[in-house]
C-alpha cells in the first residue's frame, strides 16, 4: 500500500455581518498580522461551524448572533505548506449588540466598509473569499504559494541568470 502525506486540516469560520451595502471587518493588530479580516476563528473539537461562529463574534466583538440568521455564503480550500485549510463563510444581517472589539491583543478596531471598497490589506482568503461571494459563487480554492524567486538588478547577476536560462533551454532542445 503507497504510503500518503499526511496533512493536518484546519477548519475556520468567518462573519459577513452586512449592514445595508456595508460589510463589518476587523483590523488586526501588528502582531497578528496588520491587515484587515471578518469575525470568526477556528472550529474547535466537537462543535458545528455555526456554533464556533457565534462563540467567535462574541468573543471578539460582542456581537450576538442567532444560528438561524447564519446563512452558508462561502467555502474557501485552501492549501498552505504541509496543512490545509477549510474556512466556512456565513453572512448575516442581523444580529444584537454595537460591534466592539473585545480581544485587544488580536484587533485595533471595527470599521464599516463598503462592499465596493474592501481595504488593501485584507487577508487575502477573505479577500478571494469576498470576491467569489459577491461573484455568486458557493466554493473557491487557494492553490499553494509557490517560492518566489528574487533577482538581483545587477548586470553580473543578470548576466548569470542569462547563463543560467541560456544552459537550461540547451538542455530541453537536445
Amino acid at each position: 500500500m503507497p504510503t500518503q502525506n499526511r496533512r493536518r486540516t484546519t477548519l475556520t469560520t468567518r462573519l459577513i455581518l452586512e449592514d445595508a451595502d456595508k460589510i463589518l471587518m476587523l483590523a488586526q493588530t501588528k502582531l497578528n498580522g496588520d491587515g484587515f479580516t471578518l469575525p470568526g476563528g477556528k472550529i474547535e473539537a466537537m462543535e458545528f461551524a455555526k456554533e464556533s461562529l457565534i462563540r467567535e463574534c462574541k468573543e471578539e466583538a460582542d456581537i450576538i448572533i442567532k444560528k438561524k440568521d447564519l446563512q452558508l455564503a462561502h467555502i474557501v480550500y485552501n492549501k498552505l505548506k504541509g496543512s490545509t485549510e477549510i474556512v466556512f463563510f456565513f453572512s448575516a444581517k442581523n444580529w444584537k449588540n454595537t460591534p466592539r472589539i473585545v480581544e485587544v491583543e488580536k484587533f485595533s478596531d471595527c470599521i464599516w466598509v463598503s462592499r465596493l471598497e474592501i481595504p488593501k490589506k485584507t487577508t487575502t482568503v477573505v479577500k478571494n473569499a469576498l470576491k467569489r461571494w459577491f461573484e455568486g459563487k458557493i466554493y473557491s480554492e487557494i492553490p499553494k504559494a509557490k517560492k518566489k524567486i528574487a533577482v538581483k538588478e545587477s548586470a553580473s547577476s543578470s548576466k548569470r541568470v542569462m547563463s543560467k536560462a541560456t544552459k537550461l533551454k540547451a538542455k530541453l532542445t537536445k
